[in-house]
């Protein structure tokens, strides 16, 4: 019977042995005694702690959601990050010269714009990147914001537009042809899986045809007709593969010939394969002087060296040889104490990349100056190192007066506006003058006469290069500018570029000027009538 058991809290202290039972009198409480309010209180106590409790377990369940929540957005930012590389390179290509030859309608959206921005939303609806997963603004400006400079991507200040970094024009449609160079540099692939099977990705077919070529990019084929429940039209199993031209490749074997440090810019490089470089190499010209032999001109045009700075070549000397037939420059092999090789400049129009990206077009000569640097120098050897002094001073104004006029021909030639010269000569090469050899004296006896011939030339000092041309007075006087580089009779255009502290290094780490000046690079070189001959 139930009067007859022990209470269950008495029976589970007695077998266990609890201690706070132990050697205690048991009280017992008649609940009779208690009052009304008390039972009351008692009530209100377990009901607060009862909603106490179930507003803990709320919180727990609310806890859980959010934690929840948390891993969510931690796998969407991991899933953007995963793919941020993906969608810079799809965004690039999207901006491409390659893609932009025959891309009519983002070609379109580019040239309607005053500013050359396309709004991101016209972007977004793009069938690749829905395939990536990218669907909204923010993910395509943190992509833009990541892009190296490399891949030309600039963002709006209101951060809804996208643009070719520097606002460059876009080139013209060109949809090739029998015969034409996308024609010549182009194959279609096919046998590539169709159906439910995933289509390839624009690296992997770039990684397939690597070993033939260079790869400037890649198009997959889509069947003819609308696009399913997507949107997207079904994969045709057939892709469209642009290798870089044969200069491109040329370029890059050329820029494993440097030591890393002094090599030319990379873009340019790119830029060289994506045949952006064509209106540019199309306008380089190379002055010389009468009496030279042009087979001598076109000797020191091409056997130049890629680096050489006070008499020290950085650069692979075997591997020079063996890729291009010689190891050291021709100026060296055509000059001695007794006979120097013909002095020349050459005149090109290049794109100038600031280092935020920002490009310019600017008009550059490259005027060769007298080497006094070293004692092993030729002009050293010629100029300074024989008994005649006068007469080779003299000979020596000569020279530098045919140099000067090399500048305001060709500033005459092109119709520019301004010379914005630089002491071509007089920094390091004239380390070794002095005396009767002053340099400045011998600038001054040289160069005074040629300008007095061309009156209608404004003359200013050349600027801190590239930054001057990324002012306000550079954006409004680059057109109507020559720039002066300051040559060396050895190198490549730019020298040892960002290894390089000199006038030419700076105009060479930030043109395309190594590639364009270089007939194995330009084939417009390759050209007698690229080549004039300036009276004295």
């Amino acid at each position: 019977m139930v009067d007859d058991e022990e209470p269950e809290g008495e029976a589970k202290a007695e077998a266990t042995g609890d201690p706070q039972d132990q050697g205690q009198e048991k009280t017992e409480v008649d609940f009779k005694d208690v009052g009304q309010d008390e039972v009351r209180e008692a009530a209100r106590t377990r009901q607060n702690a009862l909603d106490r409790l179930h507003c803990t377990l709320e919180k727990l369940q609310d806890l859980d959601q959010l934690e929840e929540a948390v891993k969510l957005v931690e796998k969407a930012v991991a899933d953007r990050q995963t793919r941020q590389p993906a969608l810079i390179r799809q965004l690039a290509f999207y901006f491409s010269d390659g893609n932009l030859r025959r891309d009519r309608f983002l070609r379109e959206k580019i040239v309607s714009s005053d500013d050359g921005f396309v709004p991101i939303s016209v972007i977004l609806p793009f069938n690749r990147l829905k395939l990536m997963g990218c669907s909204t603004r923010a993910e395509v400006c943190a992509a833009v914001e990541a892009a190296e400079a490399k891949f030309n991507l600039e963002l709006s200040e209101q951060r809804d537009g996208i643009r070719r970094r520097g606002n460059v024009p876009p080139p013209p449609l060109s949809f090739g042809g029998p015969g034409s160079d996308f024609e010549k540099r182009s194959v279609q692939l096919a046998g590539f899986p169709t159906g439910a099977t995933p289509e390839p990705s624009l690296e992997e077919v770039t990684q397939l045809c690597e070993p033939f070529g260079v790869v400037a990019f890649v198009r997959l084929l889509r069947e003819v007709g609308s696009g399913g429940s997507s949107g997207t039209k079904p994969f045709a199993g057939r892709v469209e593969v642009e290798f870089q031209t044969e200069e491109a490749a040329v370029a890059q074997r050329l820029r494993e010939v440097y030591e890393a440090k002094f090599a030319f810019p990379s873009w340019s490089c790119e830029r060289l394969g994506e045949g952006s470089l064509e209106v540019y190499a199309q306008s380089v010209t190379v002055y010389y002087p009468q009496g030279a032999q042009l087979a001598e001109v076109k000797r020191l045009v091409r056997e130049r060296e890629p680096v050489n700075i006070g008499m020290k070549r950085r650069y692979d000397q075997q591997k020079m040889q063996e890729y291009f037939g010689y190891a050291t420059g021709a100026y060296g092999r055509l000059s001695s104490s007794e006979r120097l090789g013909p002095n020349l400049a050459v005149y090109c129009r290049t794109p100038m990349r600031a280092p935020d990206g920002r490009e310019r077009d600017v008009h550059v000569i490259n005027v060769i100056g007298f080497a006094f640097d070293k004692t092993q120098q030729p002009d050293y050897q010629y100029f300074l190192n024989h008994d005649d002094e006068d007469g080779r001073r003299a000979e020596l104004v000569k020279k530098m007066s045919q140099m000067w006029e090399y500048i305001y021909f060709c500033a005459h030639e092109k119709k520019l506006k301004c010379v914005r010269l630089s002491q071509v000569g007089g920094g390091a090469f004239s380390l070794l003058l002095g005396g009767n050899f002053d340099y400045q004296a011998l600038r001054k006896e040289s160069l005074e006469p040629v300008m007095a011939r061309y009156p209608e030339i404004e003359t200013k000092e050349l600027q801190f290069i590239p930054d001057w041309v990324f002012t306000p007075e550079g954006e409004r006087c680059c057109s109507s500018s020559l720039l002066v580089n300051a040559w060396d009779p050895w190198s490549f255009v730019g020298n040892g570029n960002a290894g390089d502290n000199s006038l030419d290094g700076y105009f060479g780490r930030c043109t395309a000027m190594a590639v364009l000046c270089w007939p194995d690079t330009n084939p417009c070189l390759q050209l007698e009538d690229r080549y004039r001959l300036v009276p004295p």
